[in-house]
């Protein structure tokens, strides 16, 4: 009996030290020291048995609990790094190892490095470690995003920019910070770590398509000096961007500039617009074109400076200005019924110029426990100048005379917090953003108004991400209050929510699956809130309506993968359904047909693609071939329409030794929203690049076997349009690339800021055609 009773003791005791016992520690990257996530832990016997595994959390953090004692290994791994293995000999209680530092892999195929890359799934993203290929053929972090071909992600490489095949909106984010493509531009690819694709945001995000997330190392001294310039030998056609950064103890001070200068002579609209009256009589009118010009001419400054006085603090202040211009003329022929013998002379010009400072203050804390506190405030002041000159005339004699001019100026303060906690469990998040804004635009000429508004709006969210085995999930709720008084009009107040959820399943390595569900709120644009109308021409009036109310978009989207040996097929469909949506109403009042937006009463969009991509002949050459279709469904009070739109999209990078290859083709991508079609272009975009060290030289062509081309068609009742827009400075042009990273040094471990916000909006009605 007495030996029983020991017997069951010593049972007991192993029992509760199994329950006791865990294992943690912190994986870092050997290189930048920074926190490694989704690093696969592994723990398993002497004999290789497995036992448990986990990965890493946003912070390198692992944690594996209910051990038993015993002797055990523990496997630390990542696609491209060296297997980290740690002995544990005669485990008895809990132990905590410390930091656990991760070397990165490679290895030599031929005469190409290859280092493997590696796409790892959460619930709401995809995790992009580039290899060594794709980060030795990139100049920037534009185009390091072109080599790495995600799906419904468009990258313009001749303009730097980046965008949805969606044409929802994206935003660019560097180490959890928003930014421009201007900053993204300054990345240099040797210094980024991984991409993280967010394609379904929650709603932390807000009202954005997708989110992109560049994680670079960091690091503690020295400086950096960047210059990415793009120009057409036989156009000014050119796109530069230069950025410094310098660090001296604990503080960095960062430059950035870019500029845009390109001018075009051979521009060409061609229209037709058809007018229906009451007492069954119509009209056309023909333009036709001669070659326009074009110049856009932007530059953006910013001056950065931070500190980190701590590990738990950190503080940041960046001084930004912008200075846009863009000017186009058309000068055409109309061809009129009321003038059969005669063509009309058109002429219509417009200039735009605006000057935007900003300041933008930031703080973070860490507190114990894995908890973070976020603030950020922005100052923005947006001082705009449009200008319009449409004239029709015949010889000496004007027919229509229409000038409008629109000096504009707003103010704005946005405020934003966010509070961060994170469990074994999952990850908390909650926080609230306010914008206040003022807005005084004066407009003289043909319509002389004065339109001043003040807005304010809140948004304030929470929301919690988890696991639950092979089952991730994110759910989250937002509440959005929407407040505008405009002289002269009633004031409106609002309140929406916006639940969301997430929830991914990947019962194997090579394959997942994802649905999201949301609802998202949309307010009018100031524009079109305006109590203002502009002339478009002699028989056309653009109308303002500040009895616009918000809407709510209901949305199901799904994403799945299979990955094969070096291939992958992806993919991914939305439906959406906008009751109560913005869109447009042309009615005739007197001698005019009046082009206003109401809330009509919906739309539904269903939208899908297929990828396909894969690597062949040594890895040197990597393929992605996308198709899709876009079908709408658009019911207004006085219309209903169906429309479809098949699209398809290829891109070829290739490298060998120091030579890069990038080609990109696509079809046109075309939208419905109301009574109009908005197409898109076919395009292609070649680029051949050598690099010797640090310097990068390269030559291209944009559009080697189409013209630029884009089309327009507006199907209202009263007044239906076809319009076609080209380019021919923009095709079969050739342009050159010069890249230069040079890296002094740097050591400094710094840590970037997680929001950035920013007020670009003025808030002006457009009269163009």
């Amino acid at each position: 009996m007495k030996l029983l009773f020991i017997f069951i003791l010593f049972f007991l005791c192993l029992n509760l030290n199994a329950q006791g016992i865990s294992i943690k520690g912190r994986v870092l990257d050997n290189v930048s020291n920074t926190p490694f996530e989704l690093a696969n832990v592994v723990l398993q016997t002497q004999d290789s048995v497995f036992i448990t595994g986990i990965a890493t959390d946003e912070r390198g953090n692992f944690k594996l609990d209910k051990i038993g004692s015993g002797n055990y290994r523990l496997i630390v791994s990542a696609i491209g790094y060296v297997n980290s293995i740690t002995e544990l000999q005669g485990l008895l209680k809990s132990i905590d190892l410390g930091e656990i530092l991760l070397e990165e892999e490679s290895k030599l195929l031929g005469e190409v490095m290859v280092t493997a890359s590696s796409e790892v799934y959460k619930s709401d993203r995809r995790v992009i470690f580039p290899n060594q290929q794709q980060l030795k053929a990139s100049t920037n972090g534009v185009s390091l995003l072109n080599a790495l071909q995600l799906p419904r992600i468009e990258v313009d490489i001749m303009n730097n920019k980046i965008s949805l095949t969606t044409k929802e909106s994206i935003q660019l984010r560097l180490n959890g910070v928003e930014v421009s493509e201007q900053e993204i531009m300054a990345v240099q690819p040797e210094d980024v770590i991984r991409v993280e694709y967010i394609e379904n945001p929650g709603v932390r995000y807000g009202n954005t398509g997708a989110v992109l997330n560049y994680i670079t190392h960091r690091h503690e001294s020295g400086g950096t000096f960047a210059l990415n310039a793009l120009q057409s030998p036989h156009h000014p056609f050119g796109n530069y961007n230069v950025s410094s950064k310098i660090n001296y103890k604990k503080s960095e001070f960062g430059f950035n500039y870019m500029g845009v200068h390109q001018k075009f002579h051979d521009m060409v609209r061609e229209n037709e617009e058809l007018f229906f009256y009451e007492d069954g009589t119509q009209e056309i009118r023909k333009e036709i074109s001669k070659p326009g010009d074009a110049l856009y001419d932007n530059h953006r400054f910013l001056l950065n400076y931070n500190t980190q006085p701590s590990e738990q603090n950190y503080f940041n202040v960046t001084f930004g200005y912008s200075l846009n211009k863009k000017s186009e003329y058309y000068n055409s022929e109309l061809s009129n019924i009321h003038y059969q013998n005669q063509l009309i002379q058109m002429g219509d010009f417009t200039n735009s110029k605006s000057n935007i400072p900003k300041i933008d203050l930031y703080w973070t804390h860490l507190f114990k426990n894995n908890q973070t506190l976020i603030m950020n405030v922005v100052g923005t002041y947006i001082d705009s100048y449009n200008n319009r000159v449409y004239q029709e005339r015949i010889e000496n004699n004007i027919l229509t005379d229409i000038l409008s001019i629109v000096n504009g100026e707003k103010y704005s303060l946005i405020g934003e917090a966010i509070y961060e906690k994170e469990w074994d469990v999952g990850r908390l998040s909650g926080g609230m953003k306010h914008i206040q804004g003022y807005i005084n635009n004066k407009y003289t000429g043909t319509v002389n108004s004065i339109n001043k508004l003040t807005e304010a709006n809140t948004y304030a969210y929470t929301q919690f991400a988890g696991k639950v085995k092979k089952i991730n999930y994110l759910i989250g709720l937002g509440v959005y209050r929407s407040w505008l008084k405009q002289e002269g009009a009633d004031k409106y107040e609002t309140y929406t929510f916006r639940p969301s959820i997430s929830v991914s399943y990947a019962p194997v390595n090579c394959f997942y699956i994802r649905l999201n569900g949301t609802i998202e709120n949309f307010s009018p644009s100031l524009g079109d809130l305006s109590l203002v109308e502009q002339y478009i021409d002699s028989l056309q009036i653009r109308r303002g309506n500040p009895g616009l109310r918000p809407y709510k978009s209901y949305k199901l989207t799904g994403n799945t993968e299979f990955r094969f040996g070096k291939s992958s097929l992806s993919a991914w469909g939305m439906y959406t359904n906008i009751p109560d949506v913005i869109m447009e109403e042309t009615y005739r009042e007197g001698n005019f047909f009046i082009r206003t937006n109401e809330n009509q009463k919906r739309i539904q969009q269903v939208m899908g693609s297929l990828t396909f991509k894969t690597r062949f002949f040594k890895d040197i050459f990597n393929f992605s071939l996308t198709g899709g279709v876009n079908h709408f469904i658009s019911d207004g009070h006085t219309y209903n329409y169906k429309y479809t739109n098949w699209y398809y999209r290829a891109s070829l990078f290739a490298s060998y030794k120091n030579w890069n290859l990038m080609y990109n083709q696509y079809s046109a991508y075309n939208t419905f929203w109301g009574e109009q079609i908005y197409g898109g272009q076919n395009g292609q975009e070649l680029l051949l690049s050598f690099r010797y060290k640090d310097l990068n030289v390269g030559i291209g062509m944009v559009n080697p076997f189409t013209t630029t081309k884009v089309e327009t068609v507006n199907k209202n009742r009263y007044a239906p349009m076809k319009r076609m827009n080209s380019v021919k400075d923009a095709s079969h042009m050739v342009v050159l690339q010069l890249s230069w990273n040079i890296n002094l040094g740097r050591k400094y471990q710094e840590k970037g800021k997680r929001l950035n916000n920013s007020d670009t909006n003025s808030g002006i009605m457009g009269a163009g055609r």
